[in-house]
C-alpha cells in the first residue's frame, strides 16, 4: 500500500464528492477531499460537465499525481438481484450468467452491461450471487465523463456498493453477508445512518475526518484502488478501463534495491571475515552431499514400489459394476432428462445429453453415494427446443 494513491469520484443527483487517499508508513491516509452541490434542475450531460470542472479543479489544487480513480454512479441508475446457483458453476460462473441471465433481467443481454459478484453460501450446496446491471444507454453518459478524465479511469461502479466496501473496510473481517439485511438496504441507496450500522460508518468518518456522509462513497471507490474490496463489481467495459497505476510499485521495487545493496554491503565484509571457515564446510558438506544423493535414490525407489502396492489397492476397492452405475443413474435423473452419451473409463465418468434445466443436474448427481466431483465440462448450450445440451464429469466416490 506504501506509495500507492487513489481518487474516488461519487457522482450523486444532487452533488459529486471526492476523496483523494494515499498509501505511507503508518497505512492509509485521506490526503484531501471535495464535494460539488449540483444543479436538480440541469440535465444529466450539464451535471456530468459541471461534475468533470470539479474533478480538473480538484486535481490541479491538490497536486494529485497518477493515482487509481474509480467513479460511483447512482444507485437508481442500476438494478441489483441477488440469484442463487448450484455451487458446482462456481468457475463457470460468467458463462453460466451468460445464458441465464434472460430469465432474471426483463432486458435484452445487447442492451446492457453487467457484472457479478459471489456474496455467501446458500443452503442445499448453493452459492448466492450479487448480480448488477445497468443499460447501455444509461451508463454511455459516464462512459464520455470519464473519457474526460485524461488520466484515465479504473473503473465504474454504484455509489451504493462502495459505501457498503467503506463499512466492510471499518468492520475488519467481516463480509458482505454479516451485514445482513443492512447490505441490500445500502445498496438500494440508503444511507448509513438510516440502517443499525450508523455507530459504524461514524467511527470511519472521524477516522479518515470525513466531514459528510456524502463523502463515504467517495472513500469506498478510493479504496478500490488501494487494497482488495468486499463487494468488487465493475460494469466498465473492459476496453474502456485504464490499467492500474505501477507507480507504487516501481517505488517498492527501488527501496527493496537499496535496502538490497545496504545488506550485500554488510555481508561482504562478514563473509570475508569467515572465508577460511566456510571452505571447510563446505567440503564437509559435498562429502555429506553425496551419502545424500544415495539415500534420496534408496527412497525414491521405496516410494515408487510403495505407489505401485496403492494403486493396485485402490483398483480394486474401486470397482464397481456398470450395471449399478447405470441403475443409480436410471433412479436419480428426472424422466425429461435424456443422457446422449455415456462413458467409464479410469474412474470418471462422462455424461452428455439434453434436460430441461441442466444447472440442478449437479446437486442430484452430488448428492449420490457413488458419484463426487459432479462438475460441467463445457458451458450450457440451449436449444432451439428450449432444452438445455450438457456435458458432465464426475467421479466414483470409491476412486
Amino acid at each position: 500500500m506504501i506509495f500507492q494513491e487513489s481518487l474516488g469520484i461519487s457522482i450523486g443527483d444532487h452533488q459529486v464528492s471526492l476523496v483523494y487517499v494515499k498509501g505511507t508508513l503508518r497505512g492509509m491516509t485521506c490526503a484531501a477531499r471535495g464535494s460539488l452541490n449540483l444543479d436538480p434542475g440541469a440535465s444529466l450531460n450539464e451535471k456530468l460537465h459541471a461534475a468533470g470542472l470539479a474533478v480538473v479543479e480538484f486535481l490541479r489544487e491538490n497536486n494529485v499525481g497518477n493515482p487509481s480513480i474509480y467513479v460511483g454512479i447512482p444507485p437508481s441508475s442500476a438494478m441489483f438481484k441477488a440469484i442463487e446457483f448450484p455451487s458446482a458453476v462456481r468457475h463457470n460462473l460468467g458463462t453460466t450468467l451468460t445464458y441465464e441471465l434472460e430469465k432474471h433481467i426483463p432486458i435484452s443481454m445487447e442492451e446492457i452491461y453487467f457484472d457479478h459478484q459471489i456474496i455467501g453460501e446458500a443452503e442445499n450446496s448453493r452459492i448466492s450471487v450479487l448480480l448488477a446491471v445497468v443499460k447501455r444507454n444509461d451508463l454511455q453518459h459516464y462512459l464520455d465523463f470519464c473519457h474526460r478524465i485524461a488520466m484515465g479511469v479504473n473503473g465504474i461502479e454504484m455509489s451504493s456498493t462502495a459505501v457498503a466496501n467503506a463499512l466492510i473496510y471499518h468492520l475488519k473481517g467481516k463480509t458482505a453477508g454479516d451485514l445482513g439485511e443492512d447490505f441490500l438496504k445500502l445498496l438500494r441507496g440508503a444511507a448509513p445512518s438510516d440502517t443499525s450500522q450508523s455507530e459504524p460508518v461514524s467511527a470511519l468518518m472521524k477516522t479518515f475526518d470525513l466531514p459528510s456522509e456524502d463523502l463515504v462513497a467517495a472513500f469506498g471507490l478510493a479504496l478500490k484502488g488501494m487494497q482488495k474490496v468486499s463487494v468488487d463489481i465493475n460494469l466498465m467495459p473492459m476496453e474502456y478501463r485504464r490499467r492500474p497505476s505501477r507507480t507504487g510499485h516501481y517505488a517498492m521495487m527501488a527501496l527493496a534495491v537499496l535496502v538490497l545493496l545496504s545488506v550485500s554491503a554488510w555481508g561482504a565484509s562478514y563473509w570475508m571475515h569467515h572465508k577460511m571457515v566456510s571452505g571447510s564446510l563446505n567440503a564437509e558438506l559435498k562429502r555429506l552431499a553425496s551419502e545424500m544423493a544415495e539415500i534420496t535414490k534408496i527412497h525414491g525407489r521405496i516410494d515408487a514400489v510403495e505407489g505401485q502396492v496403492a494403486a493396485l489397492n485402490r483398483l480394486n476397492a474401486a470397482y464397481i459394476p456398470v450395471s449399478d452405475i447405470l441403475r443409480e443413474l436410471t433412479q436419480i435423473l428426472p424422466d425429461t432428462v435424456w443422457v446422449r452419451e455415456f462413458s467409464l473409463g479410469g474412474g470418471k465418468i462422462r455424461l452428455d445429453g439434453y434436460a430441461d434445466s441442466a444447472p440442478d443436474l449437479i446437486s442430484l448427481l452430488e448428492a449420490s453415494p457413488i458419484f463426487k466431483d459432479v462438475f460441467f465440462t463445457s458451458a450450457i448450450v440451449k436449444e432451439k427446443d428450449g432444452k438445455e445440451r450438457f456435458n458432465i464429469s464426475m467421479e466414483l466416490e470409491s476412486s
